[in-house]
């Protein structure tokens, strides 16, 4: 739904974009949480990865007028990106028990009721 209403109000190149470095979310996350190992050429990629967002989200001409933010789907962006990148992370805990099918099976259904929650908050805007 963030992914949706930041391509909605925003840029959606920048949006997609933002949205779209969510594996590297997943990578710290694992890392963290799970023990993963990161070789130096890896962690430097999820540096420039970062560095790379930094960049393309701020608008340096109107840093300087304390407006941050380049657009206003930006911040839906990165709640995009770090969801997907939670979601993406531990979703391996229940694979590695289970099988792939029904983790993934549980969570599309979830789909009518993230629609129907959208639908209701739109409408109350």
């Amino acid at each position: 739904m963030l992914l949706y209403e930041g391509m909605r109000v925003g840029n959606v190149s920048l949006v997609g974009t933002i949205a779209a470095c969510f594996g590297a979310v997943s990578v710290i996350l694992s890392v963290i949480f799970l023990g993963d190992h990161l070789r130096l050429a890896q962690m430097l990629v999820i540096i420039l990865i970062f560095v790379g967002l930094l960049l393309s989200s701020l608008d340096m001409k109107i840093l300087q007028k304390k407006k941050i933010l380049s657009d206003k789907g930006v911040i839906y962006g990165l709640g995009a990106m770090i969801l997907s990148g939670v979601y993406w992370t531990f979703i391996r805990l229940p694979v590695r028990q289970v099988g792939w099918f029904w983790p993934s099976y549980t969570s599309i259904l979830g789909v009518p009721f993230l629609l129907l929650f959208y639908e209701v908050s739109k409408n109350q805007n």
